[in-house]
């Protein structure tokens, strides 16, 4: 059974690994790139293992009284199985009551109807958002103190 947790800089490279495996045609993140990331202030990363083997991970920043959601990646054998939303729940509770954004790629209606459940509305398309020409959709919590969906 997989389990969430944060993650070390240890754990960067297999991020980066399931990266270059999920990502093959939007141009992955490299090592680096998550090393430069991971080591700036207000940064939480988290990762899904399974055993030991890393099978996951997301992570989110905070900028002054905003939290943004930059990344929920999970391996593709591993999906459908709630990790995406354990690893939602987990940045909304590292954001408190701060306004929580993101971004999502306009066909994903399901991860979109996802954000929904937990209180995030949408804001604006961002056209060219991802590689090859994807739009995004971007959505948005406003400062919210109730609690989360069961």
């Amino acid at each position: 059974m997989w389990t969430i947790r944060e993650a070390t800089a240890d754990d960067l490279p297999a991020i980066a690994k399931i990266e270059a495996q999920v990502y093959t045609v939007e141009g992955p993140w490299s090592l680096t790139d998550f090393q430069t990331d991971y080591a700036l202030s207000d940064r939480y990363y988290l990762v899904a293992e399974d055993e030991g083997r890393i099978i996951g991970y997301a992570a989110a920043f905070a900028e002054n009284d905003t939290v943004d959601l930059t990344m929920n990646t999970v391996l593709p054998e591993y999906r459908k199985q709630g990790i995406g939303t354990q690893f939602l729940i987990k940045r909304l509770e590292w954001a408190g009551n701060r306004k929580v954004v993101l971004q999502t790629r306009m066909d994903n209606t399901t991860v979109q109807q996802m954000y929904a459940k937990y209180g995030f509305k949408p804001t604006q398309v961002l056209e060219d958002f991802y590689p090859n020409a994807v739009a995004a959709l971007e959505m948005v919590r406003e400062h919210l103190t109730e609690s989360l969906p069961e």
